[in-house]
C-alpha cells in the first residue's frame, strides 16, 4: 500500500490519508543487463524517512491538534441541503458558438476643425458635454472673413455693371451695324439703278428724242427725285442720332454724301429730260456720257459703303464677345462671393449632429489652423465592433441576433443585432469586422470591452450551473455528492460560461450530483443530508 497526500487533503481540515487501489499488474520486460536488488536495510530507511516527511508537513499545516480535531469534528457534522441544490451530470447537445471580443464604439464620431486660420475667441463647451445638432461650439474672429465678403461683394457689382454696359453697347451696334448694312444695299441699288437710267439716257440722246424716250426721261427724273427724297429722309434721320452720339461725323458725312449725289442725280436727270424735249445736241451727247460715268462712280461708291457696313459687323461680334466675357465675370464673382460667404462660416464650429464632446483640444485665445482638430464629438447609438473568423462568419447575416457580454451591462448576455458585416477581410488574420447594436444604457462607453458570440454549429458537452463554481488560489472547484451523501471537493476545468450554464471540460463525469448552491457551508468529506430526495 502506497501513501498519498493531496493539496485538497490539508484544506479544511486535518489531512486525509486514502489508499491508491491496486493496479493491474503489466508484464515488463527484464532488462539485459544485471539489475542489483536493493536490500531490507534501505527499504526500512526510506520507509522511515516517508513517516517523517508527512508527519512534518502535518504539524506545519496544523500545529496543533486541537485544530485537527475541531475540524474532524465539523466534517462529522451533517449538513442538510434541498435536494433543488443538487444538479445531476449529463451529456448535454448545446448550440456551438465562437466567442469573438471587440470594443464598444459609436456609431457617429467626427473631428471638427475650421478651413480658414484665425483665432479662437470663445469654447463654449467642454468634455462630456451633450450638445444638439447645430448647437455652437467654437467662435473664431471673423474680422478678416468679414473683409473677404464685403470685397466679393463689390466685385460681384461691378461685375454686374460691366455686363450691363456690355450688353447695351452690344445691343446698340447690332442695331447700327443692320441699318448701316440695309441703307448700304439700298444706296448700292439706288445707284445701280440710276447707272442703268443714265445708259438708257445716252441711248436716247444718241438716238434722238421719240416719244418713248420723253417718257422715259420723265420716269428717270421721278426715279430720280425718289432717290433724292429718300436720301433726304435718310439725312434727317441720322441727324439726331449723331446729336446723340449714336453715329461719328464721318457716318454723318457720308449720308450728307449720299444726298449730294442723290440731289446731283436728280439734277442730271432732269436736265436730260429737257434736252430730250429739245433735241439731242452734241453737247447732251456729252452730257449724256458724263452722266453714265457719274452714275457708275456713285454706284462704285455704294458698293464700297456696303463693304465698309459689312466690315462693320465684325466690330458687332465683339462686341457680343465682350458680352460673354462680361457674363462669365459675374458667374466668376458670384462664386468669389459665395466661397467668402462660405469662408465667413467657418468662424462658428457648429455640431454636425446630436451627441456629446469627447475631447476638447484648443482653448480662447488660441490659433486654429486649417484641418487642426479642435473638438472631438460622437453620437448615435453605441456598437459593439468584433474581429470575426471566417469559420465563424457562414452563419452570420446581417439583421440576425446574437448574444454578448459587457462587463457595464452585467455578467448576463444580452441579444443584440447584427447591423453589419464588412464585405472585405484582413487578409492576414482572415478576420472580418462585425458591428452588433447595443442597448441604451447610461453606463455605457465607447472604448470599453465586450466578447460577442457567433453560432458556428452544435457540440455535447457537460454543464453545470455557473452558481455552483467557486474560485480558490486562481482553481475552479465543485462540491460533489457521493453515494453515501459525503460531499467531495472537486477541482475542475471550464469553459465559457453561457446563460447561467457552464461547460465543464474536465474533472466531473457523467451521473456525478453537484451541489449548485449553500456550498459554502460544506467541507471535504462532510455528511450531507437530502431534504426531498
Amino acid at each position: 500500500m502506497t501513501v498519498l497526500l493531496k493539496k485538497t487533503d490539508f484544506e479544511d481540515g486535518a489531512p486525509k490519508i486514502q489508499s491508491e487501489a491496486p493496479k493491474a499488474s503489466v508484464p515488463i520486460s527484464k532488462p539485459s543487463w544485471p539489475h542489483p536488488k536493493p536490500t531490507w536495510p534501505l527499504v526500512v530507511v526510506g520507509f522511515l524517512v516517508l513517516i517523517a516527511g508527512s508527519l512534518l508537513l502535518w504539524h506545519r499545516v496544523h500545529p496543533n491538534g486541537t485544530a485537527v480535531q475541531d475540524a474532524a469534528k465539523s466534517v462529522d457534522t451533517q449538513i442538510r441541503l434541498p435536494i433543488a441544490d443538487i444538479q445531476r451530470i449529463a451529456w448535454t447537445h448545446t448550440p456551438a458558438q465562437f466567442k469573438a471580443a471587440g470594443t464598444v464604439t459609436p456609431e457617429l464620431q467626427a473631428a471638427l476643425a475650421t478651413k480658414t486660420l484665425a483665432r479662437v475667441v470663445a469654447v463654449d463647451v467642454h468634455e462630456g458635454d451633450r450638445v444638439t445638432a447645430g448647437q455652437q461650439l467654437v467662435r473664431l474672429d471673423p474680422r478678416d472673413l468679414d473683409a473677404a465678403v464685403a470685397k466679393a461683394s463689390e466685385g460681384r457689382r461691378s461685375a454686374d455693371a460691366a455686363y450691363q454696359s456690355a450688353l447695351v453697347a452690344s445691343r446698340m451696334e447690332d442695331a447700327q451695324s443692320s441699318a448701316r448694312i440695309a441703307e448700304a444695299q439700298a444706296q448700292a441699288a439706288r445707284q445701280q439703278a440710276g447707272l442703268a437710267s443714265a445708259k438708257a439716257q445716252r441711248d436716247l440722246v444718241m438716238a434722238g428724242p421719240r416719244p418713248q424716250e420723253r417718257a422715259q426721261a420723265a420716269q428717270a427724273v421721278a426715279l430720280a427725285g425718289a432717290s433724292l427724297l429718300l436720301a433726304g429722309k435718310t439725312l434727317a434721320r441720322m441727324k439726331p442720332l449723331f446729336q446723340q452720339g449714336a453715329i461719328t461725323a464721318q457716318q454723318l458725312d457720308e449720308y450728307q454724301s449720299r444726298y449730294g449725289v442723290a440731289e446731283a442725280q436728280y439734277e442730271s436727270v432732269r436736265q436730260a429730260q429737257s434736252q430730250a424735249e429739245e433735241g439731242s445736241r452734241a453737247e447732251d451727247k456729252r452730257a449724256a456720257q458724263s452722266g453714265i460715268l457719274l452714275a457708275q462712280a456713285a454706284l462704285n461708291e455704294a458698293w464700297a459703303g456696303l463693304r465698309q457696313a459689312q466690315a462693320s459687323a465684325l466690330q458687332t461680334a465683339m462686341r457680343r464677345q465682350d458680352v460673354q466675357r462680361a457674363s462669365a465675370q459675374i458667374g466668376q464673382s458670384r462664386a468669389d462671393y459665395a466661397a467668402a460667404v462660405a469662408g465667413r462660416d467657418y468662424a462658428t464650429i457648429r455640431a454636425p449632429f446630436a451627441g456629446a464632446i469627447t475631447s476638447r483640444d484648443i482653448d480662447p485665445g488660441s490659433m486654429a489652423g486649417p484641418g487642426v482638430p479642435l473638438l472631438k464629438i460622437q453620437g448615435g447609438g453605441l456598437r459593439l465592433s468584433v474581429q470575426v473568423p471566417e469559420s465563424a462568419l457562414s452563419r452570420s447575416r446581417v439583421g440576425m441576433t446574437v448574444p454578448f457580454v459587457v462587463d457595464a451591462l452585467g455578467p448576463s448576455p444580452v441579444r443584440g443585432r447584427i447591423i453589419s458585416i464588412a464585405p472585405q477581410g484582413d487578409p492576414t488574420s482572415h478576420t472580418f469586422v462585425v458591428k452588433v447594436s447595443l442597448p441604451s444604457s447610461p453606463t455605457l462607453r465607447s472604448g470599453m470591452f465586450g466578447q460577442a458570440l457567433f453560432p458556428t454549429g452544435s457540440a455535447t458537452q457537460m454543464l453545470v450551473r455557473t452558481s455552483a463554481v467557486f474560485t480558490r488560489d486562481g482553481l475552479q472547484y465543485v462540491y460533489t455528492v457521493d453515494a453515501a451523501n459525503r460531499a467531495h471537493l472537486r477541482l475542475i476545468t471550464t469553459g465559457d460560461s453561457v446563460g447561467g450554464s457552464t461547460p465543464v471540460l474536465s474533472g466531473l463525469d457523467v451521473d456525478d450530483r453537484v451541489v449548485c448552491r449553500n456550498w459554502d457551508r460544506l467541507q471535504d468529506g462532510q455528511a450531507v443530508a437530502l431534504d426531498g430526495g
